[in-house]
């Protein structure tokens, strides 16, 4: 089965907008060697919803957040998770409408989250910061794809208890990064699993992630 598009929210029959699946039930068993059956789209979205408030995001929106020059300064600090600027704008003091920046006079620095203006902004300049944030299936990064089967399998441990084969011992490669770790008994705590989870929610909210590519 091919990897989900990037669409538009789903609408149930209810009424309900749902977010798009961001991987698939065959990107799972690649990565979890639990059969694709199990991993139902109910439980894709349980688990996505999980990784969502792990990450404090998931899914692509755009947003627009305006910082305050308190002094004069070149620098500002834009944390958010993964963010892309695609636009920037300023507002001196007693002006009433913003004037879009040009894009050859600043630049942002991913892996330190800052945006960098070529001169110094004035005191009491507001700055307006046009950006996105999360992901798509399409542009999903390896690390993602892999928090996402893993909480996805632990999801699958919670609901199913004895599917997944106790003491069991999954090693997966995506990209640079590797997990490794050991199925637990219905009478253990998942703390191996747990830690890898915790670990790729820490070097994913660090950034920058490189862009994701086939399992």
């Amino acid at each position: 089965m091919a990897d989900p598009t990037p669409s538009s929210k789903n609408i149930t029959s209810r009424g309900r907008i749902e977010d798009p699946l961001l991987i698939t039930e065959d990107t799972c068993e690649e990565l979890t060697g639990i059969s694709a059956d199990y991993f139902t789209t109910d439980l894709l979205r349980m688990a996505q919803d999980r990784a969502k408030t792990m990450l404090g995001g998931l899914y692509e929106v755009e947003k627009t957040k305006t910082l305050f020059s308190y002094r004069s300064q070149a620098f500002f600090n834009l944390d958010e998770l993964e963010p892309n600027v695609t636009a920037v704008a300023t507002r001196g003091p007693g002006a009433t409408e913003f004037t879009e920046v040009d894009e050859d006079l600043y630049r942002f620095v991913a892996d330190q989250k800052l945006l960098v203006f070529s001169s110094v902004v004035a005191e009491d300049t507001e700055v307006q910061i046009t950006y996105t944030v999360g992901w798509t299936a399409e542009n999903l990064p390896n690390l993602v794809k892999l928090l996402l089967a893993l909480v996805s399998l632990d999801v699958l441990n919670q609901l199913r208890p004895g599917i997944v084969s106790s003491g069991e011992v999954v090693q997966k490669t995506l990209g640079d990064y590797s997990v490794r770790y050991q199925i637990p008994t219905l009478t253990q705590v998942s703390g191996d699993r747990a830690t890898q989870i915790d670990t790729l929610v820490t070097l994913i909210k660090q950034g920058p992630l490189e862009p994701g590519g086939s399992v």
